[in-house]
């Protein structure tokens, strides 16, 4: 099988020698070579610009350190479809071209393994087309003897050295060379060489692009140059070259069919389709020309005129298509109002005199002589905020500042001065002038009780109306042995202690504890808590203050080799059993234990 040879590079198989030093990272513990990740993506670039797909081209790396940084030096817009991989990672697997990065370059010597005999050969046996290896073959050659033959080999084929030999596939007596990563872009930017591509496109123009492999055909080339084409009125199309001409649109002098005007119009518009801008030569009636163009239709007349309104006399400045009336008149004029008052209002409100509202002080007096505050279209107040002084209330006192609404009426605003009053008990109190007396002394009195309490109460209050409030004092204790908790009142004139209310629990003939209150004991009844009794059949359901019905069902007392005969409620026939246990432990053992006994 005989592939052909690679488009834009002079062998198929090609060594890069070079001296750049490795880098170590230290995260990764690996290496890489920033001279190489360089080389590589500019090399990959310039075969895909060859017409390659990007599936035919593999890059192999010998690091993982080297793979990180090639992956950043080749991002996915301008490399997707191209696999980048180390060599451990491709074995078994081959592509067309083969672009393989050996890192290693120090100055000790040290080239890891690289000297070992299965990777060099996975890594060197990849291609089918074309294999480009980049590395220090100088330092590989020194270390290892595989690297020895294998550069006295390549050697000898002419297949090693420090540039790539290159050649334009379009101008193939230009070659080239290249040793670093920018000598690609600067001899083949477009991936053939310097010179301008010159080829002749349909258009009839030249391709200003430089040598270029892809799109030879220029099917995709866009041609930037202005367009030749003219339009039927030999208008020169004002496009680039590669687009659809448009319709012209150059400003050319014609007639317009329906009133014969002269305008400038796109070129390619029909005369009859455009709609004229030039200026109305209708006139209204009054002889003002019309404001519209020609194309629109004529509305009403908005030419501003002067114009006399017959009911005022007034001359207002109006639209000539409007009928001068008194309600479009603005002037200022004066006019007496309902109250008596004059005001001046725009001519047109006069016609409606009841909505017009006076805005002058109101004059009228009110009851109490004073004049009326409020504005002449308000409603007079009710109440006048006139301050008066030195006014004498009905109780004598006189006060130096008040308002006259509330002299006007003193049962509903009385004094506020303070007054000192005494009682019939002989207390003194201060209250209000214009406030009720009180009738019931309030003052705080000690008052010693029959039950020799003395408690702080009211003057005029009784024993009846405030009894004592302490707790009864009885000094011994009830017949159950608790203290009394009834009020002093009720103990010492009843001499009957309240019953004790203490909660106590007390437990039940059938066994069951309940929580009752003291009450000397005397009403403690059975409490309605269920029965606890129960057999293997069922459990009793009744209340524990009732009889348990027997329980009729066959006694279920056996062992395998007694059975009862009695019913459940009766007492069982059987023997006790003295035979040894037959039951199995867990552990597997028999049971040592007799018949009916628990196992252990």
């Amino acid at each position: 099988l005989r592939y052909e040879n690679v488009k834009g590079i002079c062998k198929n198989l090609f060594f890069i020698n070079h001296n750049f030093r490795e880098t170590g990272d230290q995260n990764l513990l690996s290496h890489s070579n920033p001279h190489e990740s360089s080389y590589i993506p500019n090399l990959c670039k310039y075969l895909l610009q060859q017409g390659y797909e990007p599936s035919q081209i593999t890059v192999l790396v010998t690091y993982t350190g080297q793979l990180m940084t090639m992956r950043k030096k080749m991002p996915k817009e301008d490399f997707d479809g191209i696999r980048v991989t180390t060599v451990d990672n491709y074995q078994g697997e081959e592509n067309d071209i083969i672009l393989l990065s050996l890192v290693r370059s120090n100055e000790t010597g040290n080239i890891g393994f690289l000297k070992e005999a299965n990777r060099v050969c996975v890594s060197l046996s990849r291609a089918k087309m074309g294999f480009y290896c980049i590395g220090n073959f100088t330092m590989l050659r020194d270390q290892a003897d595989i690297w020895e033959r294998i550069v006295a080999h390549i050697e000898k084929r002419g297949c090693l050295g420090e540039a790539l030999p290159l050649g334009c596939c379009n101008h193939p007596e230009t070659k080239w060379t290249a040793k670093l990563p920018e000598d690609f872009a600067k001899n083949a930017p477009l991936g053939g060489c310097t010179r301008n591509c010159e080829y002749r496109l349909q258009c009839g123009h030249v391709c200003t692009q430089k040598c270029h492999i892809r799109d030879s055909a220029h099917k995709a080339y866009k041609c930037m140059k202005p367009c030749v084409k003219t339009c039927t009125e030999g208008h020169l199309c004002k496009l680039h070259c590669y687009r659809e001409c448009k319709p012209c649109t150059v400003p050319v002098l014609k007639i317009i069919p329906g009133c014969l005007h002269e305008q400038r119009i796109p070129c390619h518009q029909d005369p009859e389709q455009f709609k004229c801008m030039a200026d109305c030569p209708k006139k209204c009636k009054n002889g003002h020309p019309c404001q519209r163009r020609c194309h629109q239709e004529c509305g009403e007349c908005s030419v501003k005129v002067d114009k006399a309104i017959i009911e005022c006399g007034h001359t207002v400045t109006l639209a000539c298509h409007m009928i001068p009336e008194q309600s479009l008149c603005t002037k200022l004029c004066e006019i007496k109002l309902l109250c008596g008052h004059n005001k001046t209002v725009e001519c047109r409100k006069t016609l409606d005199i009841w909505t017009l509202t006076c805005e002058k002080p109101c004059e009228k007096i009110l009851p109490c002589r004073h004049p009326c505050k409020k504005l002449c279209l308000e409603p007079c107040t009710e109440r006048c905020e006139i301050e008066v002084h030195n006014k004498v209330w009905p109780c004598g006192h006189k006060f130096r500042k008040r308002k006259c609404y509330q002299a006007q009426q003193p049962e509903k605003y009385p004094c506020n001065k303070e007054c000192e009053m005494e009682l019939k008990c002989g207390h003194k109190y201060t209250k209000k002038c214009g406030e009720a007396c009180i009738e019931k002394c309030i003052v705080l009195l000690k008052r010693k009780y029959p039950c020799g309490h003395i408690n702080k109460v009211p003057c005029h209050s009784s024993s009846k109306s405030h009894p004592c409030h302490f707790k009864c004092a009885a000094s011994s204790f009830l017949s159950c042995g608790h203290k009394c908790a009834g009020e002093c009142p009720d103990c010492y004139i009843t001499r009957i202690h309240k019953p004790c209310t203490y909660g106590i629990n007390v437990s039940r003939f059938c066994g069951h504890t309940v929580s009752v209150q003291c009450l000397g004991l005397e009403d403690i009844h059975p409490g309605e808590m269920h029965c606890s009794a129960n057999c293997a059949h069922r459990k009793c359901s009744h209340s524990c203050n009732t009889d348990c019905p027997p329980c009729n069902e066959p006694c279920g007392w056996a062992c395998p080799h007694y059975q009862c005969t009695k019913l459940c409620h009766e007492v069982c026939d059987r023997p006790p059993c003295n035979e040894r246990c037959l039951n199995r432990l867990p552990c597997g053992h028999q049971c040592i234990g007799i018949c009916g006994e628990p196992c252990p």
